[in-house]
């Protein structure tokens, strides 16, 4: 009823007819076409703006109306509120949209297996400490005891808690591998109950079966990576396949608008629902899919970061280029838009889906790619982690030939004091005897002792730990066996890893613990054959830190090498002797 509302209504519908056409020439790409309708729509919009000034001038300005003029502002402040809400909730349903799959089945099985994983790490942590805990308590027991301890480090309670919460991981793996049919998950399951059962055993002090324990975690955590590493694969593989699904999707909507364009009546209505009923689905498909890629891209950057970063990219170009909104809007062009508009809008949304899918096949193809590459890491990383474990045991086994030497040669000096003062003894009665012989011309004793006593024992250690080391040898010998076989599938030439299982076969065998340098040679000879292995393996494939193998742990320097250097370098750093004239 007011005129003033009138003119301004009209300045704005005069603005929405000069936009649409300024839409439908930027649909069909003529830019230079378009300009003057949205420099006329804009005109008018300004034209509406200065109305409503006018208008608001009008309302404050009265002075019987300030009534009427406040609850007129109060009523727009309410409008201008309601616009807010309205974009609030348009922009949590879009964020909304975006975390739908976050909350799935599949994701919080995921993020179990995540947290199952790092409690993993640090059971393995602590049962490493557990274990150096046992060996020193063993040590000083040796000590105090002598060689003939058993070399047991007591009981732990600290050690069953372990096995407490071991069996209880055993437990909620077994239940994840049920729900995602998991092979990976069963088989870390399986070796978390093993490992469970070997601290058990420890607890009562035995050494070897905290070794055990550790390599069951060990072996574990790797089944529970592999697994993690396998299911983002899966996922980035299959979202690839759902993105070229959407594009071809797009291109079969895309013919539907065209040839709706020639129906009339009925037949063209009925055309049009159809497409928008599509329209509705692949707009939602697409939401999902930017959903899944961005949770794809956050869950692989640690085992993927490659693949991650590209189906990330994925996700942006969903995103930024509105792709969700331009399929909406969409709905409302194929019904009013002009042919070329219409077409060139679908050929945008169809450039749009496709890109998405070409880097979400990118991102497939980089994991094929990185697969061998990070199976070829790991086995370079477990070459190393064998060579360290051979170097810590060659310590450990030198350590327990000392003590035992010490021992036996205490016990020889005893024996050999008895014996002394035994022999004196036969020697003084032998004398008298002699003489008598002498006199009555018999011959003379010889005076050589008995061989039958006095003979030394090969020097050795104790058996409890000639079987602990046996038990250790062997599980080296089974993780090399291991390793040599995932070698074998990637091809890679294994015969000096072949030697050193036989050399750690013999060890496993026991037949070097009774000679302490035949011992340390054996295991020298071996060590050395693994890491020739370690450095052909990572010149082969360029790995390494700065393209350089480590050839596993550092050896300990002799301390008569350190003093040699020392003194070399002390004589550097002195003043040079003058030479006589």
């Amino acid at each position: 009823s007011d005129s003033m509302f009138a003119k301004i209504k009209q300045e704005l519908d005069t603005a929405i007819v000069e936009l649409k056409g300024t839409e439908e020439r930027l649909g069909r790409f003529l830019g230079r076409d378009a300009l003057p309708g949205a420099q006329r729509a804009l005109q008018h919009l300004q034209r509406a703006e200065a109305l409503y000034r006018d208008v608001q001038v009008q309302m404050g300005g009265g002075g019987g109306g300030g009534g009427g003029g406040g609850g007129q502002q109060q009523q727009r402040a309410e409008d201008l509120a309601d616009l807010f809400s309205l974009e609030t909730d348009k922009l949590r349903n879009q964020y909304e949209a975006v975390q739908q799959g976050s909350g799935s089945p599949q994701a919080s099985a995921n993020r179990e297996v995540d947290a199952t994983l790092e409690r993993l790490k640090q059971l393995a942590n602590r049962q490493q400490q557990e274990n150096e805990r046992m060996q020193k308590m063993a040590d000083a027991l040796r000590q105090k005891l002598g060689s003939d301890a058993t070399g047991s480090g007591g009981g732990s309670g600290a050690q069953r808690d372990l096995a407490r919460q071991a069996e209880e991981e055993a437990r909620r793996l077994e239940r994840l591998s049920r729900e995602q049919n998991s092979r990976e998950l069963a088989d870390a399951a399986g070796r978390m109950q093993q490992a469970a059962d070997a601290m058990r055993k420890a607890a009562s002090g035995s050494a070897s079966q905290g070794n055990a324990a550790l390599e069951e975690l060990k072996r574990a955590t790797r089944n529970l990576e592999g697994n993690r590493a396998s299911g983002t694969k899966a996922g980035i593989e299959k979202l690839a396949e759902r993105a070229r699904d959407l594009e071809s999707r797009q291109r079969d909507i895309a013919d539907g608008v065209a040839s709706a364009q020639g129906a009339t009546g009925s037949q063209r209505d009925e055309q049009l629902r159809r497409l928008t009923e599509k329209k509705d689905a692949l707009k939602h498909d697409v939401e999902r899919l930017e959903a899944d890629a961005e949770r794809l891209a956050r869950e692989g950057r640690r085992e993927q970061p490659r693949a991650a970063g590209k189906i990330g990219g994925a996700a942006d170009v969903i995103r930024d280029a509105r792709v969700s909104d331009k399929i909406e809007f969409s709905k409302s062009v194929m019904r009013s838009g002009s042919p070329e508009y219409s077409n060139g809008f679908e050929a945008q949304i169809g450039d749009n889906l496709r890109d998405v899918a070409e880097r979400a096949a990118d991102a497939a193809k980089s994991l094929q790619d990185a697969s061998a590459g990070t199976q070829q890491e790991r086995a370079l990383d477990k070459t190393r982690d064998l060579v360290r474990g051979l170097e810590s045991l060659r310590e450990r086994t030198g350590e327990r030939g000392k003590q035992g030497q010490q021992g036996q040669q205490g016990q020889q000096g005893q024996q050999g004091q008895q014996g002394q003062q035994g022999q004196q003894g036969q020697q003084g009665r032998q004398g008298g005897q002699a003489s008598a012989n002498s006199a009555n011309g018999a011959p003379r004793a010889g005076g050589s002792p008995s061989n039958s006593t006095g003979g030394q024992q090969a020097a050795g250690m104790p058996g409890t730990d000639a079987q602990q080391f046996s038990r250790e040898f062997r599980l080296r010998r089974e993780n090399a066996e291991a390793l040599r076989d995932e070698l074998k599938r990637q091809g890679q030439d294994t015969r000096e890893l072949d030697n050193a299982i036989e050399g750690l076969r013999q060890l496993e065998q026991g037949r070097t613990f009774g000679d302490p340098r035949g011992l340390d040679q054996l295991q020298a000879q071996v060590i050395e054959g693994v890491k020739s292995f370690e450095f052909g393996l990572a010149r082969a494939l360029g790995l390494g830190s700065e393209g350089r193998p480590a050839l596993g742990a550092r050896a300990k320097v002799p301390a008569e090498y350190r003093a040699m250097v020392d003194e070399y370098y002390r004589s550097l750093a002195g003043s040079p002797k003058r030479k006589p004239q």
